[in-house]
């Protein structure tokens, strides 16, 4: 079973994701890995009036973040395969990459809304998760939302896509192990033409809606009562118009859902521009706790 990798920074909500990821870990049979990664400040002082030099600073930061990190695992499931503590030295987003990489692991870590200059340093770890990393991941939002850490109402947007198909199947593990009660399905058709659509084709794009309609509509009906027999939860289908942007998240939010499984960007260039800016929109209003699947 892939490890769940927890990226722990010490901040607002890492008591919630290590409950979630022990709950997780337990109901998957997986092993943890606790992982913080230091990027330590280059320290103003004179290492002749205070005898603090900076191999000795990275070292003091080093080992009060391995005694949180302690503290961490010993409020984890007990019976787990595998506990391991890892604290690294880098960059905090391309360190948590390459690890990730090396351990192909199941991603976990509080996805925080970073400003405009943490951005332009760092970059935003949920972002660069759901542009580079194949492996899955788990976000959380970085304010409570109240859910259970073992989600037992799913939600899964899906265009019927073998993307969307992915996550569709991984829902269906999840619920699995976690013997969730219900998976919902959401598909969202666009409620307006694009701008510029000229008069004169504006019968033919409302015929081809139509048409969409009714596709979604059976497909969704096919995919509801797969899941039911596959799962054994209850499942509905949700067929709803707007913006995908906008319809997921207020669903996700709205409906008292406790987890979002969604497909991450396809391989097609199409799928990669179309899915991935789903993906990434969802993240800045991130409602609820948000599974990626793996590409």
């Amino acid at each position: 079973m892939q490890p769940l990798i927890l990226n722990l920074d010490f901040a607002e909500g890492t008591e919630r994701l290590v409950a979630t990821g022990g709950a997780w870990a337990k109901a998957l049979k997986a092993p943890v890995h606790l992982v913080h990664i230091l990027t330590p400040p280059t320290p103003a002082v004179d290492p002749g009036v205070y005898g603090i030099t900076p191999v000795d600073f990275v070292e003091t930061l080093r080992h009060s973040a391995e005694q949180r990190l302690q503290e961490y695992a010993r409020r984890l499931p007990e019976a787990l395969p595998e506990i391991h503590l890892e604290v690294l030295l880098g960059h905090p987003v391309d360190t948590f990459l390459e690890y990730l990489h090396r351990h192909q692991g199941i991603a976990g870590f509080v996805c925080r809304h970073a400003n405009a200059l943490t951005r332009f340093l760092w970059g935003n770890l949920a972002v660069k998760v759901a542009r580079k990393a194949p492996e899955p991941a788990l976000l959380l939002p970085e304010h409570d939302p109240q859910t259970p850490p073992l989600p037992q109402k799913l939600l899964v947007p899906v265009d019927f896509s073998p993307a969307s198909r992915r996550a569709l199947e991984a829902a269906w593990h999840l619920a699995r192990a976690f013997e969730a009660r219900q998976i919902d399905l959401l598909h969202v058709l666009l409620d307006a033409p694009p701008p510029g659509v000229p008069p004169e084709m504006l019968k033919t794009l409302e015929a081809y809606q139509a048409e969409a309609q009714q596709r979604a509509d059976a497909l969704l009906s096919e995919w509801v009562e797969e899941t039911r027999r596959t799962t054994g939860a209850e499942s509905q289908a949700l067929l709803l118009e707007g913006l995908p942007t906008e319809i997921i998240p207020k669903t996700a939010r709205d409906g008292g859902y406790h987890l979002l499984v969604m497909a991450r960007r396809g391989q097609s260039p199409a799928e990669r521009v179309l899915l991935g800016s789903v993906v990434e929109r969802v993240i800045e209003t991130l409602p609820i706790p948000l599974y990626l699947t793996a590409r």
